[in-house]
């Protein structure tokens, strides 16, 4: 069982090793967080071979930026990040996030585990002190959360202005005939108190997370894109390790990854519950409705350079044809 002081996780360390650092985003919270069902798995192998590892939930270590930089000058051994501090290094990765490329969150599980994507990404990730070892799935497809105003149809979002996590989704908004605003995730509460953004794009299970029922009314199922965040290491920390410990750590990913899917699959089967509980109402969109959003959404992917496009494309499809 993993104990918390500061989500400390002490046992007697294996000699000349130094406490591991594992740090994310959301709270520490075993039923409505899959980055802690992850980090906490992973503890707790690792815990289990004599390593001593130190958990920061709540982005208690900085934001993602910090964190990023953190991980890079080798200050931080784990990271649990949005994928635009991935895709800074990795053009691939950026195809990963276009919008409607996946139909379900088990197509990316596919991708991950029967496919050489993650190896791909690394080729570029490592030599900069970034490995990129899994994602942490966070519930259902990204939809659209809004106060006060139903999204029922694209016109529906003509007078809002909706929190942006990236430059990706600003293009988003633009396409669909609305404004957005950049908004750091550790500010929205105060924006979406004051105005400054009328709803965010994100998971179901996320506003039950960060308790933002009082300030959201209703989630849009737009299935826009599978929720992840990255797991990256850093690689001069990785390589660092002498063989053995490679191999621990190497098992304890793999734990982790099953924990997460098995907490994935429970979490889509009670997240619009979940909804409804801090009252917050979940709106269905018609095929055409939806396929109207997809429709503005297509242009993006010329964005894309062609030869990433190619390869994202081709890795799906390897996908679907195995499945």
């Amino acid at each position: 069982m993993v104990t918390v002081l500061l989500m400390a996780l002490a046992v007697m360390p294996l000699t000349g090793l130094a406490q591991i650092k594992i740090a994310f985003t959301t709270p520490a919270d075993a039923q409505r967080s899959g980055s802690y069902v992850w980090a906490s798995t992973f503890a707790a192998e690792l815990q289990k071979a004599g390593l001593e590892v130190i958990i920061y939930p709540s982005s208690t270590l900085g934001n993602e930026v910090v964190r990023t930089e953190q991980l890079l000058l080798g200050l931080l051994e784990v990271n649990i990040t949005g994928s635009q501090e991935v895709e800074m290094f990795s053009d691939l990765y950026l195809g990963l996030e276009l919008p409607f490329l996946f139909q379900s969150t088990e197509e990316l599980f596919a991708l991950t585990d029967d496919t050489d994507f993650l190896a791909r990404v690394n080729a570029t990730t490592r030599p900069s002190g970034m490995r990129v070892v899994d994602f942490v799935y966070g519930g259902g497809m990204t939809g659209l959360f809004t106060a006060n105003t139903p999204v029922h149809r694209l016109e529906d979002l003509t007078e809002l202005r909706l929190r942006a996590m990236n430059a990706q989704q600003l293009d988003f908004f633009l396409a669909w005939g609305c404004a957005g605003t950049q908004v750091a995730w550790e500010e929205v509460p105060q924006a979406l108190q004051t105005g400054i953004a009328d709803g965010y794009l994100n998971s179901p299970i996320i506003a039950v997370q960060f308790g933002h029922g009082g300030q959201l009314d209703y989630f849009t199922r737009l299935m826009l894109q599978a929720s992840t965040r990255t797991v990256v290491m850093s690689e001069q920390w990785y390589q660092g390790l002498d063989g053995d410990t490679q191999k621990i750590v190497d098992h304890a990913i793999v734990q982790a990854r099953k924990a997460n899917h098995i907490w994935n699959a429970s979490a889509e089967l009670t997240e619009f519950q979940l909804l409804e509980d801090i009252g917050i109402e979940v709106i269905t969109l018609s095929t055409h409705e939806r396929e109207r959003f997809r429709q503005k959404l297509l242009p993006l992917y010329q964005a894309i350079p062609a030869q990433v496009l190619n390869e994202i494309t081709e890795l799906v499809n390897q996908v679907r044809e195995d499945q």
